[in-house]
């Protein structure tokens, strides 16, 4: 799964795919924020894929804390192993 990290919101929409990620880093950068951190592993204690979000304003997330982010589905795109991009109706 790939989606930008402009593209994701701490707010949540309609259709939206949540995604709880725990925080490993914030830069608060003025008229956005970026916070770092991984999606749940397969196993308890495990991290799951990397994943940065650039988000509206400044925001109030720490570092260890469970955040979760949003990507409209529009804004996402599937990718077979070999890197090709999967159409997905």
């Amino acid at each position: 799964l790939g989606v930008r990290p402009e593209h994701l919101t701490l707010e949540k929409r309609e259709g939206s795919l949540a995604m709880p990620i725990t925080i490993s880093g914030v830069e608060q950068l003025g008229g956005h924020s970026l916070l770092y951190g991984a999606l749940r592993g397969a196993t308890p204690n495990e991290d799951g894929p990397r994943i940065t979000a650039q988000v509206a304003g400044q925001v109030t997330t720490k570092i260890g804390e469970t955040a979760t982010v949003y990507a409209p589905p529009e804004a996402c795109r599937l990718f077979e192993a070999s890197g090709e991009e999967r159409a997905v109706r």
